[in-house]
């Protein structure tokens, strides 16, 4: 894919990401997009052992 400008490409890039995140299950997750298997460690409380 060719972008014409910078703007145009940051558009197409923060789409890719936000489909990625929110609307792809990954097997790697059971199946949950990474928004929500997110989600769940955070309501777990799993997130504060996380490295970050």
């Amino acid at each position: 894919m060719l972008f014409t400008t910078l703007v145009r490409a940051r558009e197409k890039i923060a789409a890719w990401a936000d489909d990625y995140n929110t609307a792809r299950p990954h097997p790697a997750l059971v199946y949950a997009t990474p928004a929500v298997f997110a989600a769940d460690l955070k309501k777990q409380g799993a997130a504060k052992s996380l490295p970050r």
